[in-house]
């Protein structure tokens, strides 16, 4: 296996809006690792599934899959849906409106979520510090990752997906620009 540890589990309380399954995807720059310099963008993406959200079994993919890719294929991608409107995918800051506007403590709620998000990115890339000889950190260099993130349905807790370090700037939806 050579060091590498591969691990999967099914979040089987995902958050949901409208009914339709979330994830998020995170753009996070490292322009330094001596010192650790890293920023979360917040205007990331917010992707959803493209059929209502139904827990077991696992049949209907465009119900399951969050990934943008699978779900341009969908008969429902530019539908009209319940809450979320055509397409498959938010900006991060909709999102948050759409959380702080949805009950009585959502300001709270965001920040605590959005704290734990931030600690999650920080534990995954200080590692890169032991790893990487001088490559990052001088004046002209950086470095981009896509964060693939799913939120639990109580917003309490964030899970990290995969982290891509090639992620896709292609601009489909309005939500990308």
């Amino acid at each position: 296996m050579n060091g590498e540890l591969d691990f999967d589990r099914y979040i089987s309380d995902p958050l949901t809006v409208g009914g339709y399954k979330a994830d998020l995807r995170l753009y996070v720059v490292v322009t330094s690792l001596h010192p650790m310099t890293v920023s979360v963008y917040r205007d990331g993406i917010v992707r959803f599934a493209t059929s209502k959200y139904v827990g077991s079994p696992h049949h209907d993919l465009f119900g399951h899959l969050t990934n943008c890719s699978i779900n341009k294929r969908s008969p429902f991608a530019s539908q009209e849906k319940d809450v979320i409107g055509g397409g498959c995918k938010w900006t991060l800051r909709r999102l948050q409106r759409w959380v702080e506007e949805s009950s009585a403590h959502g300001v709270e709620r965001w920040d605590r979520l959005w704290a734990k998000i931030r600690s999650l990115v920080c534990l995954t890339v200080l590692p890169l510090a032991d790893v990487v000889p001088g490559g990052v950190g001088h004046d002209s260099c950086f470095e981009l990752f896509g964060f693939d993130v799913m939120v639990d349905c109580r917003l309490s807790r964030p899970h990290l997906i995969e982290v891509n370090c090639s992620p896709a700037l292609g601009l489909d939806e309005p939500a990308d620009r």
